[in-house]
């Protein structure tokens, strides 16, 4: 590996933090992301390993991982990863961890808002719900059935 593909994948972090910053909104990034993701998907288990590492340990992860990829030894990348690029990285890898972080608690709040509106029929009856207002209308039913039972 010389040094123009070295570059060429520096370029490609670089890029990945543009897209990541382009949209304003989380889904938007969220978006975009899992575009690039796509359209790159040997990066993915890379991306979800760093996300789960403090900037810092992530920026010595993806440095080991580019000095595997270019056949460089880490000195040399530490010495092309000066001081703005090193900033640009891992400003990169903080951008990736708050979109990631930004999904998960998406995620999370949505599934509060299912489980606090959702009841588990557990009837061994079954039942002939066609849709989902159905199935709703049958549990506002139920509902009431155990209310008066009360």
């Amino acid at each position: 590996m010389n040094m123009v593909e070295a570059l060429a994948l520096l370029k490609s972090l670089a890029e990945l933090r543009e897209i990541a910053e382009a949209t304003a909104t989380p889904d938007g990034r969220w978006q975009t992301l899992q575009d690039w993701l796509a359209a790159n998907p040997k990066w993915r288990k890379q991306i979800d390993s760093w996300v789960k590492l403090t900037p810092e340990e992530a920026f010595d992860s993806l440095r080991d991982y580019a000095g595997e990829y270019t056949g460089m030894p880490p000195i040399v990348l530490d010495n092309l990863l000066n001081g703005e690029m090193k900033y640009r990285v891992k400003r990169a890898i903080q951008t990736l961890q708050a979109c990631y972080r930004e999904r998960k608690a998406e995620q999370s709040i949505m599934r509060a808002e299912i489980s606090d509106e959702w009841v588990v029929d557990k009837s061994p009856i079954p039942s002939a719900h066609k849709s989902i207002d159905d199935y709703q209308a049958q549990l506002k039913a139920k509902k009431k059935r155990k209310r008066k039972e009360i």
